[in-house]
């Protein structure tokens, strides 16, 4: 519904329309002008159009929680977090490996697997007959005997002294398995959380590499190559493959030469003899194709304690390894 003056104004806009502008239609024509709204709106829609972002749309789009990205990379790092909380705890584990209470854990971890396996297939497991006597009683409060509260009686066993027995006895039993199996943690004859603790160690390589942290997957894959031997020829992860990728991507060409070649040299896996044969020959050809000056910087920066395999002989190593290397 128009107000009065809208409607007078409207008539003199519609009666002097065919006429020439005049002193009324001057005063008449503030009334028929735009809004400010709507050519605010046609502005941004032209902003839009062009590609053109305000400043506060960016910060606005820069504080946003709710992005895809930011849910992965916070989803991502919460599980690198995890893992490596898991290896840590994993590793202090092994150092102080005790034989009585990894067998304690294992039997308790079977029957666990026995009830579980049991209530899935909706059987419960038979009962033992007969009734507990008094000896399996726990008495709580003022129904405990004598012997567990006074100490000047002849039964009393003081438990910080109990426990400083344990604790003498476990310390002796302890091993640390990460010094005695060093090498050899590939072998079926070491305990089964060696294994374990490779995996999560190839874990937290994997994550770090999806998370562009390159030096703790590196770190991680050094120490799991380190703990399955750098001579062992059946390595039970593949540590030495995922590193030698790791630097074929970022091109560190060097890095991967020193793995293949020095580290890794009696490897019989064809993908790193292969891989350290076209390193090699990349190089090779990088070599001849700088000046004097660069190579004497080259052979001045590199001091390498035996002398360099040639790229022939990197090659002739990976046909050993696999004759169909040669097709390629």
């Amino acid at each position: 519904r128009k107000r009065p003056w809208e409607k007078a104004a409207g008539k003199a806009v519609a009666v002097g329309s065919h006429l020439p502008m005049s002193a009324g239609a001057e005063q008449i024509m503030p009334f028929t002008t735009k809004s400010g709204s709507e050519n605010s709106r046609k502005k941004k829609i032209k902003q839009s159009r062009e590609g053109h972002v305000s400043q506060k749309e960016r910060r606005t789009r820069a504080l946003t929680h709710g992005t895809g990205e930011k849910r992965e990379d916070l989803r991502l790092n919460l599980h690198l977090t995890k893992t490596k909380r898991d290896l840590a705890a994993m590793k202090e584990r092994l150092e102080s490996y005790d034989p009585v209470e990894e067998a304690e854990k294992e039997k308790a971890a079977a029957a666990k697997r026995k009830l579980d396996q049991a209530q899935a297939e909706n059987t419960t497991p038979k009962k033992k007959k007969g009734r507990k006597g008094p000896e399996t009683w726990k008495l709580r409060g003022a129904a405990r005997p004598a012997h567990e509260v006074y100490d000047f009686d002849v039964r009393y066993v003081d438990p910080h002294a109990e426990a400083h027995k344990k604790a003498a006895a476990r310390a002796q039993r302890s091993q640390n398995l990460l010094a005695i199996y060093k090498g050899r943690f590939g072998s079926d004859t070491i305990p089964s959380v060696c294994r374990d603790y490779l995996g999560l160690l190839m874990q937290v390589g994997h994550l770090s590499i999806e998370g562009k942290q390159f030096k703790s997957a590196r770190q991680a894959w050094l120490e799991c190559i380190e703990l399955e031997g750098d001579d062992d020829d059946s390595p039970v992860t593949s540590a030495r493959e995922s590193l030698m990728r790791m630097y074929l991507d970022l091109k560190r060409f060097d890095a991967a030469l020193r793995l293949g070649g020095e580290r890794l040299a009696k490897d019989t896996s064809v993908w790193i003899r292969y891989s350290t044969a076209l390193v090699a020959l990349s190089n090779s050809s990088d070599d001849g194709d700088d000046d004097d000056a660069n190579k004497k910087n080259r052979k001045s920066a590199k001091t390498p304690s035996s002398p360099p395999i040639s790229p022939q002989e990197h090659l002739v190593n990976a046909i050993r390894c696999n004759p169909l290397c040669a097709y390629y």
